[in-house]
């Protein structure tokens, strides 16, 4: 399969994207749009992401939006994909919750060109933090020196970033 273009983007942020997007202004909807139109943004096959990103399909706006940057190719569909022993060490070794969607964002990204992922899910930068506390978590965000994002960058090539990271990371 031929590698894509484009930036995944976590249900965290997508999240925190909706009522932007419900107004039309802000500076999340900005990035959003510019990540849309600069590079293009990816989702999988098997609508997981769109699944998580509509909260079950019950937000109409986003699954309006999903459709419309589909049709003017600015969303793209993607099989993602890692190897076997990189999933399994995904969840062993660094605390990935086995019974989150959050593995489907490492695989699409793993196949684009950018390998960019941006999120506000500390699972993405350290899943270990969660136990310690909201400073923690704070703290793996920020630095992306937890042992999960240092893997990904390291290992996969996928760069994970907060939406404090993304302009800088993108040159936006």
């Amino acid at each position: 399969m031929k590698p894509v273009d484009g930036v995944v983007v976590d249900a965290s942020v997508i999240l925190r994207f909706s009522p932007q997007l419900a107004r039309g202004e802000g500076r999340l909807y900005e990035l959003i749009t510019e990540l849309a139109h600069s590079f293009g943004m990816v989702t999988d096959d098997g609508q997981k992401m769109e699944q998580e990103w509509s909260a079950g399909g019950s937000d109409q706006l986003i699954l309006t939006w999903i459709a419309e940057e589909m049709k003017n190719g600015r969303l793209k569909v993607v099989r993602g994909c890692i190897d076997r022993g990189a999933r399994r060490r995904l969840h062993a070794h660094f605390g990935l919750p086995r019974n989150s969607w959050d593995v489907e964002y490492i695989k699409c990204a793993n196949v684009t060109l950018m390998k960019y992922l941006l999120a506000e899910d500390c699972d993405f930068f350290d899943p270990k933090a969660k136990a310690q506390g909201a400073s923690a978590r704070r703290k793996a965000k920020r630095e992306r020196r937890g042992r999960l994002c240092q893997y990904l960058k390291k290992q996969l090539g996928i760069r994970v970033g907060a939406i404090c990271h993304c302009r800088g990371d993108l040159g936006l």
